[in-house]
């Protein structure tokens, strides 16, 4: 079935239609006038065209202009040779059926240009809306030739029109995903029917984002086929999406290692207390030994109250719910007394506890919540620099106090050096050396929380020196010794 199409009426301006509507019908009347011998029996044949121009390019106003002048000129001027007016029945009636039937010519193309105006109307909108929208479009014919791109597709690829009406389309995708868009592109084509896939789009400064593209058949009036396509950007859901299998995976491995850490104190308390029982059953048991066990079992039970306190700091800074109690503090004396506490632990490991601190140094921040910076650095440096010395050390830089402690172990790879301050992070394997991956997190948080900050530097196998700067008004405290070795 072939339909016939009319193409578009232009856009004039009013003032150039009515001089067309004139024009017409005196160039209707030349070419009768010429044409006289061969159009004698037909006087209003020339005219038909005139009006219906007239009014296809200007609509009723040029129109019904264009129908009373032919009407004139054919009555004045056609039927009569004598170059009266023809006021017979039947040329009066002749002039009355073309004044008739040019109005009609003339409603007819004007409702025509109505429809051309109100799909142009429609074309505008739907034009502008696609200009504002966020997601990228374009329009494909079955060919893969590109027949209208949008303004943002053009800028997410930073190609023109041409550009990418030229292009092959699967040039826009991940080289990963190419094959597979190609084949869904054949589906596509074979079905008919509408279709959704998530893909990687190249843009215009050579990254990949990833889109939701959605594509829906559209029929023309001819039967050809063509593709509406959209493509959402769905980048941030799938940071999103990764993020949390990312958290869920970290979860997994934080329950796991939670749960191998706060069994292993649980079951050495147990044991302990079990020998402390058997020994005490005996006659004449000595009570060196009972103390020996009770001591095993109180460190375990320390341990495990540190794991559970860890969890619980996680709980509050998760929930916002923790609070510092500030005040002024000697935190000289505060670093000289916690590295203290830690002289049996560094014999254990097999580790010189070196401290240097200068005298009179106050800060304004939560004393017990520094301290527990501080033991959370020094466990983490006799565990890891076991069998080498440990220095801490503390001294005054302007208006900030510099807390500093360093080991002689396994070091951190740079890679990492930002990550372990991550939740449930660790540079090493918790097989090897445990821990729940919390303690630098924490530590993190309640340097920040006081104003300060926290930073490590280190080289694999060279060790590692974590600093942790305090604001630190100035303030003298009563001089003390400025270096001291414990362990």
């Amino acid at each position: 079935m072939i339909a016939l199409r009319l193409p578009p009426p232009p856009r004039l301006p009013a003032f150039a239609t009515y001089p067309i509507a004139v024009a017409l019908p005196l160039l209707a009347l030349s070419l009768k006038l010429l044409l006289e011998p061969v159009a004698e029996s037909t006087p209003f044949v020339f005219f038909y065209p005139a009006v219906l121009v007239a009014a296809y390019l200007g609509g009723l106003g040029p129109g019904g202009l264009a129908t009373a002048l032919s009407a004139v000129l054919a009555n004045r001027v056609v039927l009569p040779l004598s170059g009266a007016w023809a006021s017979s029945p039947k040329a009066l009636g002749a002039t009355l059926l073309f004044t008739l039937m040019g109005a009609l010519l003339v409603l007819a193309s004007a409702s025509i240009r109505a429809g051309y105006a109100d799909r142009r109307e429609s074309e505008r909108r739907l034009r502008l809306v696609l200009e504002t929208i966020p997601q990228l479009v374009l329009v494909i014919a079955a060919d893969g030739e590109v027949d209208y791109a949008n303004p943002q597709l053009l800028a997410f690829t930073g190609r023109t029109s041409e550009d990418l009406a030229a292009a092959r389309l699967g040039d826009l995708f991940h080289p990963e995903e190419r094959e597979r868009a190609r084949a869904e592109w054949n589906r596509l084509l074979a079905s008919g029917a509408a279709a959704t896939a998530e893909h990687r789009l190249r843009s215009a400064d050579g990254s990949h984002r990833w889109f939701l593209i959605s594509a829906v058949p559209l029929h023309a009036l001819a039967g050809d086929a063509h593709w509406f396509v959209s493509c959402t950007d769905i980048q941030a859901q799938k940071e999103s999406e990764q993020a949390q299998a990312e958290a869920i995976a970290a979860r997994d491995v934080f329950m796991s290692v939670a749960s191998h850490e706060l069994k292993t104190p649980i079951a050495s308390a147990l044991l302990q207390v079990q020998h402390a029982e058997r020994l005490l059953r005996r006659d004449g048991a000595p009570a060196e030994a009972v103390c020996q066990r009770l001591s095993a079992t109180a460190a375990s039970v320390a341990r495990l109250g540190g794991l559970v306190e860890a969890l619980l700091d996680v709980s509050r800074i998760a929930m916002g719910r923790l609070v510092l109690e500030r005040a002024r503090f000697d935190l000289s004396g505060t670093v000289r007394d916690a590295a203290g506490r830690h002289g049996d632990a560094a014999r254990r490991a097999g580790c010189e506890l070196e401290v240097a601190v200068a005298p009179g140094i106050a800060v304004d921040g939560d004393r017990l919540r520094i301290e527990q910076v501080l033991t959370n650095l020094l466990a983490n440096a006799l565990k890891y620099g076991a069998g080498a010395p440990v220095r801490v050390s503390l001294r005054r830089e302007g208006a900030l106090a510099i807390l500093e402690v360093a080991d002689h172990g396994i070091g951190i790879a740079p890679e990492d050096q930002a990550r372990i301050f991550e939740q449930f992070e660790r540079a090493v394997s918790a097989r090897h050396y445990g821990g729940l991956g919390l303690g630098l997190w924490i530590a993190r948080q309640l340097v920040d929380a006081s104003g300060g900050a926290i930073h490590v530097e280190s080289a694999p196998g060279r060790g590692a020196t974590f600093w942790v700067a305090l604001p630190a008004p100035a303030e003298v405290a009563t001089p003390e010794p400025a270096r001291e070795l414990a362990g």
